[in-house]
């Protein structure tokens, strides 16, 4: 075997604890949070008569859109060291939070609006929302 697969058989440590682990800790909350947001509320779009359908694709791509957007925002805010925007667990639990607030307030103007509208305004509350979270903490 040539010297480096000898010192990495012999130095490797493979005792990591998952209960240390971030990942293993939080990640059924975000599960939970994304199974929410893509599922739950666009099933909760489909029982109103009208806007069925087209509630349900409009709530996928608000979602899609509003977390995309709102990595980039709170990253920026938030998680940026040295230039750099680090995720983790935890900032992607933040990012879906700041994604159900937009698809709670679609709900309110469901059929009200256009999908324009609708995109203009997870444009306009996502860096509200960063924002707002940035001057509670500090």
């Amino acid at each position: 075997m040539p010297v480096m697969e000898v010192l990495f058989l012999a130095l490797q440590n493979n005792e990591t604890k998952p209960v240390d682990n971030a990942l293993y800790r939080y990640y059924p909350f975000f599960a939970g949070i994304q199974v929410m947001i893509l599922i739950g509320l666009r099933c909760l779009l489909v029982f109103f008569c009208l806007y069925g359908f087209s509630g349900t694709v409009f709530n996928l791509l608000t979602a899609t859109f509003a977390i995309q957007w709102a990595i980039l925002v709170q990253g920026y805010f938030q998680f940026s060291h040295d230039g750099n925007i680090h995720q983790g667990v935890i900032n992607l639990i933040n990012v879906e939070f700041a994604c159900a607030v937009v698809l709670i307030s679609f709900g309110a103007v469901l059929g009200k609006t256009s999908l324009v509208q609708l995109l203009v305004k997870a444009l306009l509350e996502i860096p509200v929302k960063g924002s707002l979270r940035f001057e509670i903490y500090f």
